[in-house]
């Protein structure tokens, strides 16, 4: 999909999109791991939901700044992804 509307991607990329979409999630986990275990379950809820939230916003930073920084013709693109 990536290199049918950009017109690059595929292998050579594998190594962005995979920081990109796992260094978010992971980061939220770090950081929110300790909340959920301390609460009991529907503030364990609330915190795995916002964690959850706080992953996908990270994700579409990650990729806006990607685009925005691999060349100036993304940067339209770039601000839609956020």
């Amino acid at each position: 999909l990536q290199a049918v509307m950009f017109g690059f991607g595929g292998l050579t990329s594998i190594g962005v999109n995979t920081i990109n979409i796992a260094l978010p999630g992971a980061v939220a986990g770090m950081i929110f791991a300790p909340l959920v275990a301390r609460a009991d379950a529907a503030r364990a809820a609330l915190y795995g939901g916002i964690c959850a939230a706080c992953a996908v916003l990270g994700t579409g930073v990650m990729v806006s700044l990607s685009l925005y920084l691999s060349s100036p013709d993304f940067a339209a693109s770039s601000r839609v992804v956020i």
